[in-house]
């Protein structure tokens, strides 16, 4: 087999040299091209060195069971086949369930790049990639959702008749129970939806025409409580509506 040829370039002159020198290593060329190269370097002043190189060992391909890259089903029946430069002999099972002969590298993997017929079963599983799952914040509406990147991008974009914004994710595989919960949150959701018309309670509260409900409850209810409050102390203790009054607001008489 050719040793590689170590080139270390001493000026910016000799680099007009390296396409052609390494031209002349690619491929079979004859040991007397090889030597010229290497006179073409000296004369340019290219420090030239022959080095050992130990590439690690390619897997090979073992007898039996095996799978391409795009998943095909594959059975080795012997890697050490007549063909030159394809050793590997085996059948593989084709999209029409059919099984076919075909004849690969003794590390099964195409010469010239990845493909989907390498055969990769005998290979460890490649470590998998990190996948960050998608969000979006989600402007809800009566009739159509709107869908933004941000948060900040939702609350500029939103219209006032926005009943709320929410903030969604993607789930990715793996993440399968997470899935399973956030069903079941949607679904206790929706029963306690349904058990309340928020909308009603906004008018009763006299809540104006948008403005947000949710939030607005809890600063209403305070300030009824207050004024009830307010008026129980003004009114004599002993009337029927100091009674209803401490009633509501669950005081002892």
């Amino acid at each position: 087999m050719k040793q590689p040829i170590k080139i270390t370039v001493h000026g910016g002159k000799e680099a007009a040299h390296l396409a052609d020198a390494l031209h002349c290593l690619n491929g079979s060329q004859s040991e007397g091209n090889r030597q010229c190269v290497v006179r073409m370097f000296a004369e340019s002043e290219i420090n030239t060195e022959w080095v050992d190189t130990n590439p690690p060992a390619p897997v090979l391909v073992p007898l039996g069971p095996n799978r391409t890259r795009n998943n095909h089903k594959v059975i080795v029946h012997a890697i050490d086949g007549p063909s030159p430069g394809l050793p590997v002999v085996a059948s593989m099972k084709g999209d029409d369930g059919h099984w076919r002969s075909y004849n690969w590298p003794a590390d099964g993997i195409h010469p010239h790049g990845q493909t989907g017929s390498d055969l990769v079963g005998h290979l460890p599983p490649a470590e998998p990639e990190s996948v960050k799952p998608r969000e979006w914040w989600v402007n809800i509406y009566q009739h159509q959702p709107e869908f933004f990147d941000s948060k900040e991008q939702a609350d500029e974009a939103a219209c006032k008749d926005r009943k709320e914004c929410r903030h969604v994710r993607e789930v990715i595989p793996g993440e399968q129970d997470e899935l399973e919960a956030m069903r079941r949150w949607k679904k206790d959701m929706l029963t306690v939806e349904n058990e309340w018309d928020i909308q009603a309670v906004g008018k009763e509260l006299g809540l104006t025409l948008g403005t947000k409900i949710r939030p607005a409850i809890l600063p209403k209810i305070r300030g009824y409580k207050e004024l009830l409050q307010r008026t129980l102390e003004g009114i004599s203790p002993g009337c029927r509506l100091a009674e209803d009054i401490r009633k509501a607001l669950n005081l002892q008489p």
